[in-house]
């Protein structure tokens, strides 16, 4: 058990409390009440000064006895706590670079893969997924450490439906502007890994790749950093969804050296050029709100980073121009899509509103005018776009009713054009 580094700082300020109201009491009677006896004797005096550091002393003394006691426990202690506060720094400890690996054995390291699995039983939300991603980091930096691990199976997210089945991207391609890894830390146990270590490491990996598709800022570098780094040693294998979520947030992190940063958007721009030429597949799966931040967080970064080592590549120009040019296009990839949503939300309104009794323009109600309306002015912005989308998303009844609608209305003007030039 003990006090914390606040102790003694809080007790003097016990006592200087103690202290500053006695005097002020004092003065107020010398002044007041009391002063023709302050006047005319000592004793008044010698009595409140001889009183003075009693006061002052018990003051100290009782704040000191009433300070809470904080119990000093190890990191397996902490992770029996029922507190998931209490939890997540102990994951946090492990997962720190001072948290000597070397000096552990096996049998506590395993031990603690075990006590960590307590990421299994919390909520995603807790914390905004800190103590999840904290589990997750050590867990894998604990099993990394003991086991030779063999490769995990590739899992898509579960809002992944632009591929049928989940498909990794190839191997190295990741752009080593820097030390991805650090595969010299004391990494010398490399026990036989059994199917049961094999799949709790599995478990791992799929809660990792879900919460990094998850709107939790905190422990999305935490996750990313960790499945770049099974990525890295060959271990885990990555969804393009996923992948590029790792590259937007490990880019655009304030957290991590610039090398690092600048790896992650070169490697960006390289799965850019691999999947990009016909089909814009990796900007689009950039272009939520959480990558595009990250994205602009590097484009922030200064060129020359003070904490970066002298011999650690920086931001160069074409880096960042060529990062800059595909974030416009997520950008307008973005409003592309916020586009086709509000396009396919009114047309599905007129289809209720009119398809069933195959109403024409002149006989829908006051809603149904003003979502005809719309839809006919989101056509004249973008109209290729739109009707693409029409007919990929709609049946061919819901297309030909709203098609119908439309030749109508423009049969209706060309009509009372021509009466009016008459």
């Amino acid at each position: 058990m003990f006090h914390g580094d606040g102790y003694a700082i809080n007790n003097l300020c016990a006592a200087n409390f103690a202290s500053t109201t006695y005097l002020s009491l004092v003065l107020i009677l010398s002044n007041g009440p009391a002063f023709h006896s302050f006047q005319v004797s000592y004793i008044p005096w010698a009595v409140a000064g001889t009183a003075y550091p009693g006061l002052v002393l018990a003051a100290y003394l009782i704040n000191a006895k009433i300070a809470v006691k904080v119990a000093l426990r190890s990191v397996p202690e902490s992770l029996d706590v029922s507190s998931t506060r209490v939890q997540a720094v102990a994951a946090l400890c492990v997962t720190l670079d001072d948290f000597d690996l070397a000096a552990c054995s096996p049998e506590h390291l395993i031990s603690l893969v075990t006590k960590l699995s307590f990421f299994q039983t919390i909520r995603v939300s807790d914390l905004d997924g800190q103590p999840l991603a904290y589990a997750l980091a050590a867990t894998w930096k604990l099993v990394h450490h003991v086991y030779a691990v063999a490769r995990l199976e590739v899992v898509a997210p579960d809002d992944d439906d632009l591929s049928p089945a989940p498909e990794s991207v190839p191997w190295h391609l990741w752009v080593h502007s820097a030390t991805c890894f650090e595969s010299a830390t004391g990494r010398t146990l490399l026990l036989p890994t059994s199917t049961e270590v094999q799949d709790h490491l599995q478990t791992v990996f799929n809660y990792a790749v879900a919460l990094i598709h998850l709107p939790h800022a905190n422990a999305r570098f935490l996750v990313a950093r960790t499945l770049q780094q099974m990525y890295a040693v060959g271990v885990g294998p990555l969804p393009l969804p996923t992948f590029v979520c790792v590259l937007c947030t490990l880019a655009g992190s304030g957290d991590i050296s610039p090398a690092l940063a600048s790896s992650a958007a070169l490697t960006f721009v390289r799965v850019c050029r691999m999947y990009n030429p016909t089909t814009d597949m990796a900007p689009a799966l950039a272009s939520d709100d959480l990558n595009l931040t990250h994205i602009l967080g590097f484009l922030g970064r200064p060129k020359g980073d003070g904490h970066a080592a002298a011999a650690t590549p920086r931001r160069s120009s074409s880096s960042s121009a060529e990062v800059l040019a595909h974030l416009v296009r997520l950008v307008v990839i973005q409003r592309r899509q916020a586009l086709r949503g509000e396009f396919a939300n009114v047309v599905q309104g007129l289809v209720q509103e009119g398809l069933g009794g195959h109403l024409p323009p002149g006989d829908l109600n006051g809603r149904g005018q003003m979502l005809l309306d719309k839809f006919l002015g989101m056509l004249e912005v973008s109209r290729t776009l739109l009707l693409g989308h029409l007919h990929d998303s709609f049946s061919l009844n819901e297309v030909a009713y709203v098609r119908h609608l439309e030749l109508v209305v423009q049969l209706q003007g060309t009509t009372t054009s021509v009466e009016s030039v008459a």
